[in-house]
C-alpha cells in the first residue's frame, strides 16, 4: 500500500490527465467525422455508420 501512495505522490497526475484529454479529443473527432458522413449524399446510407 505504501508503494502505491508513494507512486502517486511522486508522479503527478498531469501526464495522465493530458492523455485522458487527448483520448476524449480523438473520440470527439471520430464522432464528428462519422456524423458528417450522414450529410454527404454519397455516404448517407453507409453500412455500419449507425
Amino acid at each position: 500500500m505504501y508503494q502505491d501512495d508513494y507512486y502517486y505522490r511522486v508522479n503527478k497526475w498531469e501526464p495522465i490527465l493530458y492523455m485522458l484529454h487527448q483520448s476524449l479529443y480523438a473520440e470527439e473527432m471520430v464522432c464528428a467525422m462519422s456524423s458528417e458522413l450522414f450529410h454527404i449524399p454519397a455516404t448517407k446510407d453507409l453500412k455500419g455508420n449507425n
